[in-house]
C-alpha cells in the first residue's frame, strides 16, 4: 500500500491534480474458477471461489455463492 501513496503523490504533484488512491484485494480472498462445479462424493457441487463468495468445507449448502 505504501506503493501506491508514494506513486499517487508523485501524480498529484506532476498533474497538480488530486488523485484517488484505490486498493484491491486479491489472492486467498476470491479466487477465479474455470468451472463453475466440481464433483464431489457421486454428486456435482459449485466450485470454491473463496473464503469471500463460499464456505471451504464441501457441501451443498456451504458452496452456494453469498459474497
Amino acid at each position: 500500500m505504501a506503493t501506491l501513496k508514494i506513486l499517487a503523490g508523485i501524480i498529484e504533484s506532476a498533474c497538480d491534480k488530486p488523485v484517488v488512491k484505490i486498493g484491491r484485494m486479491c489472492g486467498q480472498y476470491g479466487k477465479p474458477r474455470s468451472s463453475t462445479t466440481e464433483p464431489y462424493q457421486d454428486d456435482i457441487i459449485n466450485s470454491y471461489f473463496g473464503d469471500n463468495v463460499n464456505e471451504f468445507k464441501a457441501s451443498k449448502v456451504g458452496r452456494i455463492p453469498d459474497p
